[in-house]
């Protein structure tokens, strides 16, 4: 009898500890992008504003990069959408191998732009991260479509809140401003902002302007 109990109790736990590997399973599915294996949008945003409550608590910076591929629309005409997941699967191994600390956080945002939380991060610390991904990409040496071929890029907006009371909302649209700056500038470059009153009054004018 004691023996039975035993083995009953055994089995219980065996099918516990299954049901439980099953559930962080599923969890770790719903917070990851399938192709590239980073971070899903959902979950960026989860995480986005669980830091910047965070930061609004007291810490000392907040930084976020946006990343952006350099004519990728033209790789997967060219190449084939294969080739071009391939290409995204290559950037966001670069991605996270720059994720150096256990807060920082790369996602995929959307199609070829990625995002990425850098908590406790001044300006030049967050441009240095930039810069780094920036060179790491074209070291992979993957073609783009020019004749000849010379290595795909990427554009890299920078955003910091340091000292100053904001929005998550603006925080990202300020990211976006400053990768559309370094797409505006040619390309394969690094653009960076710390948030000021200034910024941010400009963000909220362009916002209420997009909306008359």
């Amino acid at each position: 009898m004691v023996v039975q109990l035993g083995e009953s109790h055994a089995r219980i736990v065996q099918q516990h500890q299954a049901l439980q590997e099953a559930n962080d399973k599923l969890e770790r599915l719903s917070q990851t992008d399938a192709l590239t294996g980073l971070a899903n949008r959902r979950f960026f945003d989860q995480q986005f504003s669980l830091e910047h409550a965070r930061y609004m608590r007291g810490a000392g910076a907040l930084s976020i990069l946006m990343v952006d591929i350099d004519y990728f629309k033209s790789i997967n005409d060219h190449y084939g959408h294969a080739v071009g997941d391939g290409y995204l699967q290559k950037i966001a191994a670069v991605l996270l191998s720059e994720m150096s600390r256990p807060n920082d956080l790369a996602a995929r945002y959307g199609g070829e732009e990625f995002v990425c939380i850098l908590p406790e991060t001044d300006l030049p610390g967050a441009l240095m991260v930039a810069e780094q991904i920036r060179e790491a990409v074209m070291a992979l040496h993957l073609a783009n479509t020019e004749d000849p071929p010379q290595p795909l890029t990427v554009s890299v907006g920078v955003a910091t809140l340091e000292g100053t009371h904001s929005s998550a909302d603006v925080l990202l649209k300020q990211a976006d401003v400053q990768l559309y700056r370094a797409k505006q500038m040619g390309r394969n470059r690094v653009c960076g902002v710390v948030l000021s009153e200034q910024t941010v009054q400009a963000t909220d004018d362009l916002r209420e302007k997009s909306l008359h």
